[in-house]
């Protein structure tokens, strides 16, 4: 009754002027209002606050506006606030920082031009807020003039503006800043409105003062006023006040007045006054309803086409998501349909239509004294197709219709115990349409016509449950007392088999296959067979069950309890625990459950109203911020129509919807960065964007840190505002992070050590019903390393390295070069001084022996010797000689002594490897390996008698391998190691010696008549 009595008040205050007419439109109205507001207590706006401990500056806030990047600014007596979702950032005048904003007292909202940058005035200039660098400009027109009031950005780039000092009209041009006088205005002023045209050009502004009579009509032309007129001024007939003016962009403006609501058309110059006094400001709610404020009486909905009222939304102090206050001073729509409700001296109230899913009936008006208890806990569809509903304690029973008409009101007596229906605990319909009732009064019946009720019996007051099974038997269940089956002709009941069955259930249901389920002692699930009563399962620790469901195109049967949702098979009654309070800590206390036609689980609980769809096991949660009544439901009242509607029950009445109509909010959530964090630290210096220099943290895409500031710690926020604390955001850093990572928005994302390499920090938004936008934002940042893991140290350091090595293997080379020159030297001194003179000692000899012609021993000893020693000398020669240096070089030179060593009746075999020809040997191996070589023929050629020799070469394991094999004679090495003469003479000695210089060993195998072998490996890489 409070909206009706508030309007039957104020109209009979009306002035003698106001029409008969309207007197009767205003009374019909709010009698309209009487019975909508009845059914819904709070319409269709659930409302979110912000104040002091929020982070306000200050508690009187006139504009609020959403810029294009999600942030919202809030005005005040003493600055700025931007608000985030989580937090306020607060921006005050600074008299030393010419960039801060300037002047305290925001009195305009925004425009926002096409580069991002917000204009708005304070009091004492126009101001713009640079949004890449997160500071102000401003601009005045001298210091003389104050008041600005800026109203219009037009397609002209053009800012229309008042002063109230000087009263004058004016415009400033956004990016010449050109100021230009565009009229004087012939009464005091502080405030306006402009009506554009469909090219966004001024074509009409509206001036006013708050508290003066009289409103300033101006026509305007390519920004030229061609027409002025004062309007309801103090020589008019009927002035008026204006506190505010509002276009609805049809040529109707809705002018505020302290005693009335007055609607003009500019073009046809009528008017219509509609008493209502106390409004303080309207806004536009959509294309048919104001939202209008009344003084300390909240905020009603006005239809413009049928002048009637609609929701009526107000502070009530059990509801937390109501009005701040009943006095609103102003309202704020945003671009994204937000509506913001300034109440000064108290914060801001916020709202988001579409977030409203929910529908709240009550059938009782709010001066019915059952209003306030009507708790229904059952819903029965009875026999004429109407709902019987457990209205509640002391209540009892009402029949209902679908669109929630009271068919009637259920409270008979018994007649000869004048027991009541009330405090019902339960109640069904038997198929003869007789009705049985488990009340605090016992057990009682009456017929079809909800007369004649009966009582039959009385245990303790103990009923809770009753069931009809599908032979037409009637089963009953008493706290503390078990199973009762009633004897219908004798309306007397017998206790079932009480020795095998608790003393305590509830819930009675019946499957398909005839079985039935009980809920016992309040904390497990007992299925029993009908017949024997025999006990086929028993599962402890479920919890106390709300509901059961079948589903017969799956055989499966759903049961909804305390500690959660169970899925069992019809079939084998085998039970998968789809979720609990251990999984899900939303799937607790569950209550209601109704199946929709796509087959999804809708379930009342603790949290509120669980969405579960088996098929993709996908969960959705709905609470008291969607439009619940409560995000507590404490009933099991469920029921679905037969359209599909369902209705829930709860303490708060009942909740209707349609589940087809249910559908998420399609506001798209903006993801920001809106800090940023250095080692746990703000940083000391302002961040600078490497792309486009912006230093606002919310407008810069790349970052460069130093090895030592590898810690960051970003403010990740999802810029949306149906109920932002629900809002969440992901992230991932790229090159790191394998997967997303989900958390609520407003939080702190922190990575340690981050590595010395570009990264990539990536983001995305949702909104409060989970919606995430496909937009990635992403944050380039580029870790620079220490210097001397720098690609330029790396550098200098590797050619410092190859230079040394360059210089080491100059060094190297230059010594083997030089080596190579000594060699070549003493190749040509030993080939060309020593070898000469000793030739010449041969001949000498050789002329001597042939002159004497005698055979003097000590002429051939000295020319055996010389012999011997220019043999030695040339293997020695060739070994110096640097282009003998290959292997290839000294197998020919084994073969070239092989025809001097050994006749022509003994075949030489050598055996090289083709890798190993070009392979270059040291002077000293390859001098040895060709004397021992030698060696070893001279050998056979004397002794061993052989047909054959063979000679092979090979290398493994860094090592070379020779090996001399003939098939001669052989002998007994033992017999010559002991002589030591034949040892010596065989040249075994001096093989041994030869080897032991390169650091080689030789074996020798040789046995009479098998030839001999011998192996030699000589160190060798």
């Amino acid at each position: 009754m409070e909206v009706y009595s508030y309007f039957v008040f104020r109209m009979n205050r009306m002035r003698d002027t106001k029409s008969l007419q309207i007197k009767c439109i205003f009374l019909w109205f709010a009698a309209v209002c009487i019975c909508i507001n009845g059914y819904s207590q709070q319409g269709s706006l659930l409302f979110h606050h912000l104040r002091m401990e929020d982070g306000l500056s200050q508690l009187t806030n006139e504009y609020v506006y959403k810029d294009s990047e999600g942030f919202v600014w809030i005005t005040s007596l003493n600055g700025l606030n931007r608000f985030n979702g989580s937090t306020i950032k607060k921006y005050f005048p600074i008299p030393e920082d010419s960039l801060s904003l300037f002047g305290e007292l925001v009195q305009s909202s925004f425009f926002e031009d096409s580069v991002g940058q917000m204009w708005f005035a304070t009091h004492e200039a126009i101001n713009c807020y640079d949004r890449k660098n997160d500071n102000f400009h401003h601009y005045t027109v001298s210091k003389a003039v104050d008041g600005y009031h800026a109203f219009y950005l037009d397609h002209n780039h053009e800012l229309w503006f008042i002063t109230d000092r000087d009263t004058m009209l004016r415009t400033i041009n956004i990016y010449s800043h050109t100021i230009r006088d565009v009229k004087k205005i012939e009464i005091p002023a502080q405030r306006a409105i402009a009506i554009a045209d469909s090219d966004r050009f001024v074509s009409r502004i509206y001036i006013y003062m708050n508290g003066r009579p009289g409103l300033e009509e101006l026509e305007i032309i390519n920004s030229i006023v061609i027409q002025e007129k004062t309007l309801y001024g103090e020589s008019d007939q009927h002035s008026i006040n204006p506190q505010k003016i509002l276009s609805t962009g049809d040529s109707i403006i809705w002018i505020v007045d302290a005693n009335e609501l007055i609607k003009y058309n500019y073009f046809e110059k009528n008017v219509l006054h509609i008493p209502m006094e106390g409004v303080q400001t309207v806004q536009n709610f959509n294309d048919t309803t104001l939202l209008v404020s009344i003084f300390n009486h909240g905020v009603i909905e006005f239809n413009t086409r049928t002048l009637t009222i609609g929701n009526h939304y107000f502070s009530s102090s059990d509801n937390s998501m109501s009005l701040l206050t009943n006095n609103i001073n102003s309202i704020s729509r945003d671009e994204d349909n937000d509506f913001w409700f300034g109440s000064w001296g108290f914060g801001v109230s916020y709202a988001y239509p579409g977030k409203r899913k929910f529908n709240i009936y009550n059938p009782f008006t709010p001066d019915d004294p059952n209003f306030p208890r009507f708790n229904p806990s059952q819903f029965l569809e009875d026999h004429e197709g109407h709902l019987l509903c457990n209205a509640g304690k002391n209540i009892g029973l009402i029949q209902l219709t679908q669109n929630g008409n009271i068919v009637r009101k259920i409270s008979g007596k018994d007649r000869n115990t004048n027991s009541k229906l009330m405090n019902i605990n339960h109640l069904i319909e038997d198929r003869s349409n007789h009705f049985w009732v488990n009340s605090s009064n016992g057990l009682m019946n009456f017929n079809s016509s909800f007369e004649n009720v009966n009582h039959i019996g009385d245990i303790s007051n103990s009923y809770s449950d009753e069931m009809e099974l599908a032979d037409g038997r009637l089963i009953f269940s008493a706290t503390s007392f078990g199973l009762y089956q009633l004897n219908i002709e004798s309306n007397t009941y017998d206790q079932i088999r009480p020795d095998s069955l608790k003393s305590s259930y509830s819930l009675l249901f019946q499957d398909q296959e005839k079985r039935i389920w009980l809920s016992d002692d309040y904390d497990g699930l007992t299925i029993l067979d009908p017949v024997s009563w025999k006990i086929l399962l028993n599962i402890p620790h479920i919890g106390y069950i709300g509901s059961i469901i079948e589903s017969k195109d799956d055989r499966a049967i759903w049961v909804a309890s305390a500690n959660g949702l169970y899925d069992f098979s019809l079939d084998s009654l085998s039970v998968s625990k789809v979720f609990s309070r251990d999984k899900d800590l939303i799937f607790v206390g569950l209550t209601g459950m109704q199946k929709d036609t796509l087959g999804k689980l809708w379930i009342t609980s603790n949290y509120g109203l669980i969405v579960y769809n088996p098929k993709y096991t996908t969960t959705v949660a709905y609470n008291y911020e969607d439009g619940l009544p409560s995000s507590n439901f404490n009933t099991d009242a469920a029921y679905q129509w037969s359209d599909g509607e369902m209705w829930f029950g709860s303490s708060r009445g009942i909740t209707k919807f349609k589940p087809d109509e249910i559908k998420p909010i399609d506001i798209l959530a903006i993801p920001q960065i809106t800090d940023i964090l250095v080692n746990d630290q703000e940083p000391a210096k302002k961040l600078i964007c490497e792309l486009t220099g912006n230093t606002n943290i919310s407008e810069i895409r790349k970052l460069t840190f130093s090895y030592r500031d590898n810690t960051l710690t970003f403010i990740a926020n999802s810029l949306e505002y149906s109920a932002p604390k629900n809002n969440k955001v992901r992230y991932w850093m790229e090159g790191m992070d394998a997967d997303s990572i989900e958390t609520s928005s407003g939080s702190r994302i922190r990575y340690t050590n981050l590595p010395s390499r570009k990264l990539v920090f990536c983001m995305q938004a949702a909104n409060s019903d989970g919606q995430y936008n496909p937009f990635v934002r992403r944050l380039e940042i580029d870790i620079t390393p220490p210097f001397y893991k720098t690609w330029w140290f790396i550098t200098l350091v590797s050619l410092a390295l190859l230079s040394l090595i360059i210089y080491i293997v100059y060094l190297n080379f230059s010594k083997r070069l030089e080596l190579q020159k000594v060699r070549l030297r003493l190749y040509e001194n030993l080939h060309d001084d020593v070898g000469s003179r000793l030739t010449a000692i041969v001949f000498s000899a050789d002329e001597l022996l042939r002159q004497d012609k005698t055979e003097n021993p000590k002429v051939q000893h000295i020319s055996k010797t010389a012999r011997s020693i220019v043999d030695n000398m040339r293997r020695l020669v060739w070994a110096i000689d640097p282009e003998n240096d290959s292997m290839n070089s000294m197998v020919q030179k084994i073969r070239y002594d092989k025809n001097l060593i050994l006749n022509d009746q003994i075949e030489f075999h050598l055996d090289l490897n083709e890798h190993l020809s070009q392979v270059i040997v040291p002077g000293e191996i390859r001098y040895q390996v060709s004397s021992i070589v030698n060696e070893a023929l001279n050998n056979i050629s004397k002794y061993a008698r052989a047909k054959n020799v063979w000679v092979s070469f090979n290398r493994k394991d860094n090592k070379l391998t020779m090996i001399i094999r003939d098939d001669g004679v052989g002998f007994n090495p033992e017999e010559v190691g002991k002589d030591i003469v034949k040892s010596s003479g065989y040249g075994l000695g001096n093989m041994k010696k030869r080897v032991g210089r390169v650091r080689g060993n030789i074996k020798l195998n040789s046995k009479p008549g098998e030839g001999t072998t011998i192996t030699v490996e000589i160190p060798f890489k």
